[in-house]
């Protein structure tokens, strides 16, 4: 009768387990009361918040136009390594408040912030380069897609 052969766990891949939910628990977002209108986190130590200001919609169903959206982003991030960090964040627009999570390149120059969330048929993506921003919805009903240019602070 052959046996399988045991398969004792790898140190480093426990290690890295661990440190992967160790950064996960340190991002996570306080628990908040459910209430029919949420309230944003505490961002604490590592906490950042913008405000972004949008002057152009582009549509695929239509060409672009002026617009005059404005978006908040608040959350945190978490170190993963030399030059990039995990970032966990609240997205609100026009009235639409969405969790999104992403990283954060080359923080202390400047960055690259990009963000991703959303849920049902709606996502939601969000770049910020050097203030420069771009905000795209995308909706699978239709489908449709908007972008809003703009900067963000």
């Amino acid at each position: 009768m052959t046996h399988a052969p045991e398969i004792a766990p790898r140190p480093r891949r426990l290690a890295a387990l661990a440190g992967l939910l160790a950064l996960w628990a340190a991002l996570a977002l306080p628990a908040v009361a459910q209430t029919a209108e949420r309230t944003a986190p505490d961002p604490g130590p590592n906490g950042f918040e913008m405000r972004c200001h949008f002057a152009t919609a582009c549509s695929e169903a239509a060409p672009c136009e002026a617009t005059d959206a404005t978006a908040a982003v608040s959350g945190r991030i978490g170190g993963l390594g030399a030059g990039l960090q995990l970032a966990r964040a609240d997205l609100s627009l026009a009235g639409r408040r969405v969790e999104a999570i992403g990283t954060l390149s080359g923080p202390g120059t400047g960055g690259t912030l990009f963000l991703q969330g959303g849920a049902g048929t709606e996502r939601h993506y969000l770049a910020i380069a050097r203030s420069a921003a771009r905000y795209t919805v995308h909706a699978a009903e239709g489908p449709v897609s908007t972008t809003y240019i703009g900067t963000c602070e």
